[in-house]
């Protein structure tokens, strides 16, 4: 069995991800990575555009939810200072803590879309859920150890995509 590792959207930031039109399709939340997605790995600070970028999904109804394999102190800080809900070492691709967020929400998986910026993680996790993806360009190129090695692997299928 050949498995797609292939997002169904790519863009080059969150920032890139277009909130109406999600609106539009009728998305209620959005499930999102963390670390290199909304902030670098080590980082307790979003930017400001980001910020926006969440009011704005709050604005129009869509539940912004955090997820990280990255420790939960740290995740749950971002989170409240964004009023998010936030699932800190979650164990993506795994479908535990997804299943939980379901849950908690009362989401069917059509009304959720999940944006990270790995492969292997973000974009498998939610591919093995059967929720629609977006993957994002990380925003640094600063990686712990293990991440780089498979940034390698992830560079070398997106190459075969675009």
């Amino acid at each position: 069995m050949k498995i797609n590792w292939y997002p169904d959207e790519i863009k080059t930031s969150l920032l890139d991800v277009d909130l109406d039109q999600l609106k539009k399709e009728e998305i209620k939340a959005i499930i999102c990575d963390v670390d290199n997605t909304l902030c670098t790995h080590d980082a307790l600070v979003i930017s400001d555009e980001k910020k926006a970028w969440i009011r704005k999904a709050q604005d129009l109804g869509l539940k912004v939810i955090l997820i990280s394999n990255n420790h939960g102190g740290r995740i749950q800080k971002i989170a409240d200072d964004l009023g998010c809900q936030a699932y800190g070492f979650s164990l993506k691709p795994l479908p535990h803590t997804y299943m939980k967020i379901l849950k908690k929400n009362h989401l069917k998986r059509e009304q959720v879309i999940c944006i990270g910026d790995q492969l292997f993680t973000d974009i498998w996790g939610a591919k093995g859920m059967k929720l629609r993806n977006i993957y994002v360009r990380p925003i640094s190129e600063a990686d712990i150890f293990y991440t780089r090695l498979s940034r390698k692997i992830e560079n070398r299928i997106l190459k075969e995509r675009l």
